[in-house]
Parts: structure tokens; C-alpha cells; sequence
């Protein structure tokens, strides 16, 4: 018999290679997912610091610390790291004919957060 004609085991290169494939998509839609849970988390972070800032306003510093506060409690700092800063707390104004945010504009009435991972 010639081995050209040979067909036993040829399924055995089809079935590897297709479940490499398999499993690369596999492993891609995980990622994907993971960032789209780590996306929710972040803006849930972000809408409770935003609320609790809000509560704050007569003082700067304590609407930061309270923006602070809330950001770590959602997501601490040990497993996700420091995902708010001051300096992504910003204070101002909401110019509701105009929808948009004037930051440090006084009175503050408004508070913008950006969390980070």
C-alpha cells in the first residue's frame, strides 16, 4: 500500500488545528467580556463617587475626600488599584440650556469624575 494513498490519521491535523481556533476564540471572547465588566465597574465607581461628591459641595476638599471614599469603596485599592485621584475630581458649573459642564465655574453644582485602571 502507498503512503500517498494512505488516508488513516489525516482527521487527527483537521481536528487539532480547528480546535486551536476553537480555543483562540474562546480566549478572545473572555477578554472581551472581562473588559466590558470591568467597564460597568468602573462607571458604577464613578456614578457613586459622583453622588456622594455632590452631597459636598460646600467644600472642595471634602467633596474630593468623599469622591475619594466612595471610589475605594467600590473598588479597592488592593485589587484594582488607586482608580481616583484628586485630580479627577473636577468641580463646577451645569449650564442645563446649553448641556454642557464648566468646570470650576462658582457656585459648584456640578461634579465630573474620571476613574482610571
Amino acid at each position: 500500500m502507498s503512503l500517498k494513498r494512505d488516508q488513516r490519521g489525516s482527521v487527527l491535523p483537521v481536528v487539532a488545528g480547528t480546535t486551536l481556533v476553537l480555543l483562540g476564540f474562546a480566549s478572545f471572547g473572555i477578554d472581551v467580556s472581562y473588559l466590558y465588566v470591568l467597564q460597568n465597574q468602573l462607571q458604577v465607581s464613578a456614578d457613586a463617587a459622583a453622588l456622594s461628591a455632590i452631597r459636598e459641595l460646600s467644600s472642595a476638599t471634602a467633596a474630593r475626600a468623599t469622591a475619594r471614599d466612595f471610589a475605594a469603596k467600590n473598588m479597592p485599592a488592593n485589587a484594582h488599584g488607586n482608580v481616583l485621584t484628586d485630580a479627577d475630581v473636577v468641580l463646577g458649573k451645569w449650564n442645563q440650556a446649553a448641556r454642557s459642564f464648566a468646570a470650576g465655574a462658582t457656585p459648584y453644582d456640578a461634579v465630573q469624575i474620571t476613574t482610571r485602571r
